[in-house]
């Protein structure tokens, strides 16, 4: 096997481009007979009304004007009305952009390290890697990280674009490395250490500050950090942004709940984890529950295998920069979600890995390449070996993709895989409740409650289940559970009025609808409660103020459309 010929064809032929959409296809391609799954895709697709009516200019306008969901998303929001306007609300169609962004997203990794290093053959394997690797299933098989796929394809093609620049300084290529720059974070604010990236991709492998004098070298790095400054600026907003828009939803931990002293070990430790499983990518779940209690040896084992690879990359700095660079790369992009600032119930996340494991491949992939020089490894050998490895992750990735098949797959797969996971228990019974399992569905949600007793989802859903069997008076009762720990719960309201609606009290019934409003005005399922109280009481008119007052903020509302026209066959026979 000859490698120059091989290497020579990965830089002036197709192959490269060939191989690496056909192999990411073959992996991915199961996901577009997947169907959505229970946890996010209601609130950000197939339930959402701004995604469901389609690409339109009030649409768009709304994107940017909104938080949705403790999110500041338009262009994801856009992509998605864009699938439904191509497609219908279907999740092939949206499964099929996402592999699409994927695949493309790969191709801008080789595409990358192919125009700023030269070497075709590591550029390659690095693609290949990021296209296969295990802990990329979640960024790509789950509709609702359409943000992650999207945000990378706008960063990687800011970062390319920032290589020509730097080869080139014009300033059309500086404004558009700005504005990719810009789309990648109203994709999702998770590149806003992108301005860091490019100041490491200065030292490796721009070579902008390659002087030997120290005090050039310090003026050089000043003056490529005031090349960047309109990039930290955004990248400031960008982040006061996402921090105001998750606590409006109420997703940032307190202090008292998630202490500064636990979150800075579960940082420590959600690093080497990441580590470990880049290597040994098994047992991944779609959640893993936050740990206030980290062992120490497990703390310290992760310290030390995190300080002999940091003092290892500076030691070999001179002869192989690229280990720094990469090994850099991979904990500084991690920096904004390592849970210093917490957000949500997770302790770490696959999803987070999709941009910051392009950085420690680099640094692998070229740390092999030194090592086969160095002891005058057998090419065919080296050869042999990274085929193999493509060969296992590409196994394992496809193994990992069937489990996104459904809510019932992804969570039983959770459950299986992780301990103390109340989420996965809720989420999995809410998949019961769609196939008609009511007790086995209560079963997971007490489960839920044995690991989480102030758990209000799992008494709401509780009460939702024995609703469904017909016992009003139990239901009410959970639904007082959940609202006596959450009083800013709309669904619990919604359901307690319905509740009382069954039971004949529909002034009770009103009561709690009011109060469901004023949580969240724009609730379509309470305006076809007032709906149906106002029609009940024989006050048509405003029965039908109510179900349009619905059909306008959901008008996929089929409830409301039926109701609005079995009301207005009643005004017709009365005239």
């Amino acid at each position: 096997m000859d490698f120059r010929k091989i290497s020579n064809l990965l830089n002036h032929s197709l192959w490269p481009i060939f191989l690496i959409v056909i192999i990411t296809s073959i992996i991915y391609i199961q996901a577009v007979q997947f169907d959505f799954v229970n946890y996010d895709d209601d609130g950000y697709v197939y339930q959402n009304p701004l995604v469901k009516s389609g690409i339109s200019i009030n649409g768009t306008i709304e994107a940017f004007a909104k938080v949705h969901k403790a999110n500041w998303i338009p262009l994801t929001l856009i992509s998605y009305m864009t699938d439904t306007e191509i497609f219908g609300v279907s999740p092939a169609g949206y499964h099929f952009t996402n592999i699409i962004f994927h695949v493309l997203n790969a191709l801008l990794v080789f595409f990358f390290l192919r125009i700023s290093t030269g070497r075709a053959w590591s550029g390659f394997f690095v693609a290949m890697l990021f296209a296969i690797h295990p802990l990329h299933v979640e960024s790509v098989s789950w509709i609702s990280e359409r943000k992650d796929v999207l945000s990378t394809f706008f960063g990687l093609c800011s970062i390319i674009m920032y290589v020509r620049y730097a080869k080139k300084k014009e300033w059309e290529k500086y404004v558009a490395v700005f504005l990719l720059f810009l789309c990648s974070l109203m994709s999702k604010p998770m590149l806003v250490t992108l301005p860091m990236v490019f100041l490491l991709l200065d030292f490796w492998p721009l070579w902008r500050m390659s002087s030997n004098q120290i005090s050039e070298n310090f003026r050089n790095l000043l003056m490529l950090i005031l090349e960047k400054l309109p990039f930290f600026i955004l990248s400031l907003v960008f982040s006061l942004i996402a921090i105001l828009s998750q606590k409006s939803g109420g997703a940032v931990g307190t202090t008292s709940r998630f202490p500064f002293p636990v979150r800075l070990m579960n940082a420590v430790v959600s690093y080497a984890e990441y580590l470990y499983k880049a290597f040994r990518p098994t047992n991944l779940s779609v959640i893993y529950p936050y740990q206030h209690n980290i062992g120490m040896l497990h703390l310290l084992i992760s310290i030390f295998v995190l300080l002999t690879i940091t003092c290892g990359v500076f030691f070999w700095n001179k002869k192989n920069p690229a280990l720094l660079v990469g090994w850099s790369w991979f904990l500084i992009t991690l920096l904004p979600v390592i849970g210093l600032i917490q957000v949500g119930t997770q302790s770490m996340a696959d999803r987070y890995t999709y941009f910051s494991l392009i950085g420690l491949s680099i640094a692998a992939v070229w740390a092999m390449h030194d090592f086969t020089i160095k002891f005058q490894l057998n090419k065919r050998i080296v050869g042999i070996v990274m085929a193999a490895i493509i060969l296992t992750f590409s196994m394992m990735t496809v193994n990992q993709v069937s489990t996104w098949k459904n809510s019932e797959t992804l969570f039983a797969h959770a459950l299986s895989v992780t301990r103390d996971n109340w989420v996965a228990h809720l989420n999995y019974g809410e998949a019961l409740i769609e196939k008609g399992e009511v007790d086995a569905a209560i079963d997971q949600y007490e489960k839920a409650l044995a690991i989480k007793p102030d758990f209000e989802l799992a008494y709401l859903n509780i009460g939702a289940a024995f609703a469904q069997k017909g016992q009003t008076d139990t239901a009410i009762a959970y639904y007082q559970k959940a609202l006596a720990i959450k009083q800013n719960l709309p669904t619990a309201w919604l359901n307690l009025g319905n509740a009382y609606f069954r039971k004949g009290m529909p002034d009770k019934a009103m009561t709690h609808y009011e109060t469901a409003l004023s949580f969240k005005p724009n609730f379509a399922e309470v305006y076809c409660g007032i709906g149906a109280v106002m029609a009940g009481k024989g006050d048509l008119h405003k029965a039908m103020q109510a179900f349009q007052q619905a059909l306008d903020i959901d008008p996929g509302s089929i409830l409301a459309r039926t109701s609005i026209r079995r009301i207005e066959q009643k005004m017709t026979t009365t005239q």
